[in-house]
């Protein structure tokens, strides 16, 4: 892999116009083999840059993206503790692969950027109870029916519990959705828990393993 070349490449590459709606986040990060953006997805593009990696992000539903190595175009649904932690910008100073006048980070080392965050609409009173918590093998959702969802978001699962006369929904593991009538307080865990990408909306999160976010028509308690 290359090093960092430094220097006016790189003030362009930081100045480049990116899709409405994004920004740079970090001049230069160092990346490391269990990578800095959560849900990271690596696509080699030949003609990268700035704005097409961040372009194909915003395309496929996530709102964070990164460059490295030149034609590396990262996406993900969120930064790791310290992602943004700035080093030299000279250590990013590989040219782009869709325009040698710019640059894409290095040799693990990226340049990041933020976008529009997905939002959705939830049915008419519902609204988040707790973002994460510990799911456990007979259920934190009261009278749980799960539906394995092939379009799974936070809303999606909320319309279809609402349709069918439930007051909880929770949404787990990607694409499970789980109905019910109540909550029974289950332990809380770090919100970086449920980092899960919804099988409908990558660009959105739905738990994971045994992790939960749950949202309700009657909610008492918040995050």
């Amino acid at each position: 892999m290359p090093g960092g070349h430094g220097s006016e490449a790189g003030l362009q590459a930081r100045a480049s116009t990116l899709p409405p709606g994004w920004s740079l986040a970090s001049p230069c990060s160092q990346d490391d083999g269990s990578r800095i953006l959560y849900n990271d997805v690596i696509t080699d593009m030949s003609d990268n840059t700035p704005a097409a990696c961040t372009a194909s992000c915003g395309q496929k539903g996530y709102g964070y993206a990164g460059v490295e190595y030149g034609v590396e175009c990262h996406c993900g649904t969120g930064f790791l503790p310290g992602a943004l932690d700035p080093i030299d910008t000279s250590e990013c100073g590989t040219p782009c692969a869709g325009d040698a006048s710019q640059t894409c980070g290095g040799s693990w080392t990226i340049q990041l950027y933020e976008g529009p965050v997905p939002t959705e609409t939830f049915p008419p009173g519902w609204a988040l109870v707790r973002f994460c918590a510990v799911d456990e093998a007979n259920r934190v959702i009261v009278n749980d029916h799960l539906t394995v969802l092939s379009n799974n978001t936070p809303a999606t699962c909320a319309y279809l519990c609402n349709n069918a006369g439930f007051t909880y929904a929770g949404v787990e593991y990607g694409d499970e959705c789980h109905c019910g009538t109540g909550y029974t307080g289950g332990a809380r865990a770090p919100t970086t828990d449920c980092n899960m990408p919804c099988s409908g909306d990558p660009g959105l999160t739905c738990g994971a393993s045994w992790r939960i976010q749950i949202y309700s028509s009657k909610p008492q308690t918040s995050q």
